[in-house]
């Protein structure tokens, strides 16, 4: 009788194909500071930019679409604003998301810091005509305020112009729910407050070299004349009531131990 084939032993078969590492970078949050270090810790064509306000899903789609297989497969870290929960399918192998939130009114505020002190940006002539105060940009008619933007980022189905801002007046608790839900869902969740030791955290466990590195704006200049008032904080917490509640459960379940790398 042959003697029977020899079996092949588990740990010879194919080695799985890494997971995609997904960074959703919400405005404001200090990740542009963070992407600059993840680039720098990377060979060529390991990251995939994700960024550009015209990049939409159909664009995207086609984007990476044109890319080879082996180009797809090398990517190990794919980021920018125009991500949301779910690209990764366009990639054909499993994920892991990542993003970093703010305090809502912290975030809020730093957008119309930027606004009004950046002549460079679209905005500035709107905000120095209509709103010259932060109480006037949280209550005046005349502003390109987002309010909700981390609710509509994290519930999106995709990527719209604009970074969805036509979305955030339509944020509602079945929006806020889904938002939360696929922030559960997140491998890793850092926060701006504590940038360093979490980017530091993320770094390690993603096997880069974190060096510190901070981008400095128009809109990390302490503004001399900017007051703000208890009731302007009110009022821009009120309207960003959605971010302000997934903002806490996230620190909840940090203090949980959830989403901070842990094995799925």
């Amino acid at each position: 009788m042959p003697a029977p084939s020899p079996r092949r032993a588990p740990d010879a078969a194919e080695p799985p194909t890494p997971p995609l590492t997904v960074f959703l970078h919400i405005p404001k949050t200090a990740g542009t500071s963070l992407v600059r270090t993840i680039r720098q810790g990377l060979a060529p064509g390991e990251f995939l930019d994700l960024y550009g306000v015209d990049r939409t899903t159909d664009v995207l789609i086609e984007q990476i679409g044109a890319m080879t297989p082996d180009q797809r497969a090398r990517v190990r870290v794919a980021a920018g604003h125009q991500a949301w929960y779910g690209i990764h399918e366009m990639f054909g192998r499993p994920a892991r998301y990542v993003t970093f939130l703010r305090s809502p009114v912290a975030r809020v505020l730093s957008c119309y810091r930027m606004m009004r002190r950046d002549t460079s940006n679209r905005f500035n002539p709107v905000i120095l005509r209509h709103c010259p105060g932060f109480g006037e940009y949280v209550s005046s008619r005349n502003h390109p305020l987002v309010a909700n933007h981390m609710a509509v980022l994290l519930a999106r189905r995709g990527a719209g112009p604009n970074h969805n801002a036509d979305d955030c007046w339509r944020v509602n608790h079945a929006w806020m729910e889904r938002a939360d839900v696929n922030l559960a869902n997140f491998w890793f969740v850092g926060f701006q407050e504590s940038y360093d030791t979490d980017a530091r955290t993320l770094c390690g466990l993603l096997g880069l070299e974190w060096s510190p590195h901070h981008e400095r704006r128009a809109a990390d200049e302490e503004p001399d004349d900017l007051e703000i008032t208890p009731t302007d904080v009110a009022k821009c917490r009120e309207l960003n009531w959605a971010d302000a509640v997934l903002y806490e459960l996230a620190l909840i379940r940090r203090g949980l131990g959830q989403c901070v790398g842990q094995t799925r």
